[in-house]
């Protein structure tokens, strides 16, 4: 135990000198970092890394990459580990926020935010990969194009918010009234398109 890892849980030293791993570890991690620690007690190992988590004194999680080598007697028993401990809470986070955001970003290039059904650009796609192969024998796809009338009158007499509640509803019936491997898009203001492959 040194200043920087008692600084980094938050714990005194005297007081981590004390404590087991697990008093510190992430109870999700618990049963992979014990099972880690058996390898190199069995001598199947020599040193091991993983990446885990620790709880800090005050109850935050930290991301740890923990990287650990068995100390061995001369009859082959392990009399210590050294351990070295490097706090990653600040990379992983980051990885996570990235990938959160490609994910919404993927998400909103390919779905109409109002509907959440696909939209026009993913629709395309779709068409391609099913009109690109070649048919089999008692397959076929029908295409079905719907629009909503006199939605205008309904966004002048109503507002927008009721011509938007109006659209979404008329989204949720069409996906309602298909298979789940159907695909229904929203590639206009009030204009829909539903394709079914059988």
């Amino acid at each position: 135990v040194n200043p920087a890892f008692a600084r980094m849980l938050g714990h005194p030293a005297e007081a981590l000198l004390t404590m087991t791993f697990g008093d510190i570890t992430h109870p999700d991690e618990l049963a992979r970092t014990r099972a880690e620690i058996d390898e190199l007690r069995a001598g199947r190992a020599e040193t091991s890394s993983l990446r885990t988590r620790y709880l800090t004194a005050w109850g935050q999680t930290l991301w740890v990459d923990l990287f650990v080598a068995a100390v061995r007697r001369t009859d082959g028993a392990v009399r210590h580990f050294v351990v070295q401990v490097v706090d990653v809470t600040t990379e992983v986070l980051s990885a996570d926020a990235l990938t959160r955001t490609v994910h919404q970003l993927q998400d909103l290039a390919s779905h109409d935010p109002l509907t959440g059904l696909v939209n026009r650009r993913f629709l395309e796609e779709r068409l391609r990969d099913v009109l690109g192969h070649t048919p089999r024998a008692g397959t076929a796809t029908a295409v079905l194009f719907a629009d909503i009338d006199r939605l205008k009158p309904v966004n002048d007499s109503f507002g927008h918010a009721a011509g938007d509640q109006l659209l979404a509803e008329v989204a949720t019936r069409l996906r309602a009234a298909v298979r789940a491997e159907d695909v229904v898009a929203r590639v206009g203001g009030d204009e829909f398109v539903v394709v079914l492959v059988a």
